[in-house]
This record gives C-alpha cells, sequence and structure tokens, in this order.
C-alpha cells in the first residue's frame, strides 16, 4: 500500500527546508515530496493546568516562546528530553545543539515557563526517516530542569496486543489543512490500537516492532503538524510513544504513528547517561547584520515574496521571517544559510493562505543571525498587503 507520510512537525520546523530566492535565482532547495510537510491536536481541548508536566515544546534558538512550537518532546530526566529524531535532523545530520531551546515547566507558551538551552543532540542510530528505523532523539540540556520528570515504558510493558486507552498532547495545529499551532496545550483521549489492526490500517509502512499507532477508527482525533516529538501516554500516564508521522491528521482508518519507546528504553539509558562534551568557549565572531525588510503585495492563494535587503556582508548568515495579522503570529519561515552579500536582494517565497480577506495588511518581520554565533539587531519589519484580484 503506498502511504504519503505527513511528519508532526510544524510546517516552519527547524528540519525543513526554505526555498531561499537570490536576486531571482534559487540557491536552496525547496522542501520534500508531494503530500509531505515537516510535521494542534485533532479533535483536541484545551488541557487542564498541570495535567501534562513532564511536556516540553522545541522552539528556534532566539525566538519568543509565544511564536509557538516546530516541536514537543518529553523531559525524561532532570537533564534530557526525548523528542523525533526528525524534529532535530536536516540532510542527514542533527543540527547544531544552539539552534534549538527548550520550553518546560508550563502549557501556555504565551506565559511563564523555564527556557534553557542545549548542550548536545543523539540520535538513535537506526534512524533514516519517520518508517525507516527508530524515529528517537535524545536532548542534553545545557543546565537541569525544575520541572517533574515523565516515567516511561521499558521491555514488555507495552507489549499487550489489544486496544487500550491512550492520550495525546500537543501545540500543533488542529487539522492537516491547518498552518497555524496554539500557545495553548490541548490534549484528547485516543485508542492505543494494538500492532495487528495498526498493520492493518497501515500496511507495511507500519513496523510493530518499532512503533505504535494511536487515534479512534472513525478518525476526528489525532496529533497533526507541530506535535512531532511529543508524547503518547497509558492509561496509567506512562509515556509510551513519541509522536512521529501519519497519514494525513484525523482521518478515518488512518490513526497517527509513533515511536515505541519499549523498544529504545535501553539505547535512551545509555544517551541520557553518557555525559555532554564540554561546551567550548565560542570564538570570536562579527555581530549579524542588520536587514532591511522591504514592503510587497500578494493575493489570497498566490505566492508571496518577501522581500529583505541585508546590510552587511561576509558572515554566514541565515534568516527568520515571522509573519503576523495583528497580533497573530500566521506562519514563521526560515531561510538555508548563505554568506551575507549588501549588494544583492533576497527574497523568501510564501504561499497566502486563501482563507486571508484581500485588501488587508499583513506585517512579516525579518531578523537575521550569524551560524553558530551572535544574533543581529531587532528585526526589521515590513508590510504586505494582500491585493484584490
Amino acid at each position: 500500500m503506498a502511504v504519503n507520510r505527513i511528519l508532526r512537525a510544524a510546517a516552519s520546523a527547524l528540519a525543513a527546508g526554505l526555498a531561499l530566492v537570490l536576486a531571482g535565482t534559487a540557491v536552496a532547495a525547496p522542501a520534500g515530496g508531494e503530500d509531505r510537510v515537516d510535521s494542534m491536536i485533532v479533535g483536541g481541548t484545551i488541557a487542564p493546568a498541570g495535567s501534562w508536566p513532564s511536556i516540553v515544546a522545541l522552539v528556534p534558538a532566539g525566538t519568543p516562546s509565544a511564536a509557538g512550537a516546530v516541536c514537543g518532546g518529553t523531559l525524561i530526566a532532570p537533564g534530557a528530553v526525548l523528542t523525533a529524531a526528525h524534529c532535530v535532523v536536516q540532510d542527514g545530520l542533527p543540527l547544531a545543539p544552539a539552534e534549538i531551546d527548550v520550553i518546560a515547566g508550563t502549557s501556555d507558551l504565551a506565559g511563564a515557563g523555564e527556557r534553557i538551552a542545549i548542550a548536545a543532540i543523539r540520535v538513535h542510530p537506526t534512524y533514516r526517516a519517520p518508517g525507516d528505523g527508530a524515529d528517537a532523539a535524545v536532548l542534553i540540556l545545557a543546565r537541569l530542569s525544575t520541572a517533574p520528570v515523565a516515567a516511561f515504558a521499558r521491555a514488555g510493558q507495552d507489549a499487550a496486543d489489544v486496544d487500550r486507552a491512550g492520550e495525546i498532547a500537543g501545540w500543533g495545529a488542529r487539522s492537516e489543512t491547518d498552518t497555524i499551532g496554539s500557545t495553548s496545550l490541548l490534549s484528547a483521549p485516543v485508542t492505543v490500537f494494538g500492532s495487528s489492526r495498526c498493520a492493518r490500517y497501515l500496511g507495511g509502512a507500519y513496523s510493530a516492532r518499532l512503533a505504535i499507532c494511536a487515534g479512534r477508527p472513525e478518525g476526528g482525533v489525532d496529533t497533526c503538524s507541530g506535535d512531532s516529538g511529543g508524547p503518547l501516554r497509558d492509561g496509567a500516564g506512562l509515556l509510551i510513544g513519541v509522536t512521529s508521522w501519519g497519514v494525513g491528521c484525523g482521518r478515518a482508518g488512518r490513526p497517527g504513528v509513533y515511536t515505541r519507546v519499549a523498544a529504545v528504553a535501553d539505547w535512551i539509558d545509555a544517551a541520557t547517561a553518557a555525559p555532554a562534551a564540554p561546551v567550548a568557549a565560542p570564538a570570536a565572531v562579527a555581530a549579524a547584520p542588520r536587514v532591511r525588510a522591504l514592503a510587497g503585495r500578494a493575493r489570497p492563494g498566490a505566492v508571496a515574496r518577501l522581500r529583505y535587503r541585508l546590510l552587511g556582508r561576509g558572515e554566514t548568515t541565515r534568516e527568520q521571517i515571522v509573519i503576523r495579522s495583528g497580533g497573530r503570529v500566521i506562519a514563521r519561515l526560515r531561510t538555508a544559510a548563505g554568506p551575507a552579500r549588501a549588494d544583492l536582494q533576497y527574497t523568501v517565497t510564501w504561499r497566502v493562505p486563501r482563507r486571508l480577506a484581500a485588501g488587508r495588511s499583513l506585517r512579516f518581520c525579518v531578523s537575521t543571525r550569524v551560524v553558530a554565533g551572535a544574533e543581529g539587531p531587532a528585526a526589521s519589519c515590513a508590510t504586505l498587503r494582500l491585493a484584490r484580484r
């Protein structure tokens, strides 16, 4: 059976490729294949305060947590987070730890919480892609969190091949067509299906040894974009799965797929026990150049070109673009890294959602950061006017 896997990391996830156009010439590869997006809980409700004390959000370093999570995770030790490998792998290699921060101790990303840097990223050695190897990674934190730690399944603790109660949580999208996550944690009850039923639903794409599937037979409740790496727990509250991928979000007969935690428990123990390498003092680097966003026009449903200029040269930088409608963030984009050239105009393409009304104005802000170095001055913002047809 052919399966178009939809990852559960946010569309602006750290592992996503973005089309960067340099003076009209594309220089970075586009994102993955058709019907495949970098992976809010479908059918969920706002989780009661304190009901998921060990859940964490992964956010791009240097961005406010209120801008939303690109992935979730679970605190499994005071200094370690379990998440999905595809959240932290790009082009086959782990991201630099300095690119990601962990938000712990809160279910409201617009409120208070611990923001902790990452000292090391450890990816399961068998991981190649969701559905190919174990989609699991351990993040070693730069300091200990004070949030509670979750107990996770060991070998034999989730082996019953029967349907049973479970629960999912995350800050992701409410449907597979939604591009906006939530700042409030959502959760939902699901059925954790036995492996034979998962195989009937998903065919050869499902590996009973490394994965669990969960949802509802009729659909309507599922994880989705932005929920990757987050927890699936059983009726006793034990962490048994890590959100990985699915065929759409909330489709009937297409449950979400989760990395089977019990299958990687020994590796988790080893990954959390090994000390992180000492963090060397950063070499002196030049400050990231200032950037100037340029006003633009687009139409709902069409591709917008978000233009900007760098006001400096020499350093290898990458830019983040945050698009807002009023006070609401509707998209976050990140460019591929490249050398700063002050004599060129840069353009990032973004397809404007059809639901946005023509005639309104959006605001997009561009910030720049030296790769593995300093962040630039305050972001530069400009207007993107949505023209009428």
